[in-house]
């Protein structure tokens, strides 16, 4: 796919979100949550998963995590992405329990003034997964994101962990092309299904 069609693939996927109605996009975030929350249970124990990478929707019709956040704090420590846009990379803050208190709005991510707050760790990839999203996912767990490549240079960094593609049902296509630069998923999680990749 040229760079010219992926350009017009995400602006027609933003059309798409952009136009769903806000009362099923509450419904379907929950049934995602729960999803989230049983692929959480399966792999946690045989994996030795601690900390849950997330994010925060701030795209019309994207998936909000709230109802997952608010029950997986509980179990597993919590972090959330600053986004820095001229190095163009992305840092992960252990939010904690207390979440919804650190998620005043920034640029696609918590505030940037959370210097107080502990960074994610590279030796403690190896018990983390990371929620991704994106505009676009295949079932080989490829996927389009939004053309700013956080989430892929973050993953090429961090190999080892576990990686969830987080997405509506209509999100799903037959196929996405590949670069090489573009990380691979190992599970995909929808409102009605759970992938693994």
């Amino acid at each position: 796919m040229s760079l010219q069609a992926k350009k017009t693939f995400r602006h027609d996927m933003n059309i798409v979100l952009g136009n769903l109605d806000p009362r099923w996009v509450s419904a379907g975030s929950h049934r995602v949550g729960i999803n989230l929350l049983k692929l959480l249970e399966k792999l946690s124990i045989p994996l030795n998963l601690t900390q849950v990478l997330g994010y925060t929707s701030f795209f019309p019709g994207e998936i909000d995590l709230s109802y997952f956040f608010s029950l997986v704090g509980r179990q597993t420590k919590l972090f959330l992405p600053t986004v820095h846009e001229e190095e163009k990379q992305m840092t992960f803050f252990d939010v904690g329990a207390l979440w919804q208190e650190n998620l005043l709005t920034a640029h696609y991510s918590i505030p940037e003034d959370f210097h107080h707050l502990d960074p994610f760790q590279s030796e403690q990839a190896n018990n983390t997964l990371v929620l991704v999203p994106g505009l676009a996912f295949d079932r080989k767990g490829n996927r389009i994101g939004r053309g700013k490549g956080f989430y892929d240079r973050f993953l090429d960094e961090h190999p080892e962990i576990l990686t969830i593609g987080v997405c509506w049902d209509l999100q799903i296509v037959d196929q996405v092309p590949t670069e090489p630069h573009d990380a691979q998923l190992k599970w995909l999680c929808t409102e009605s299904e759970i992938i693994r990749c």
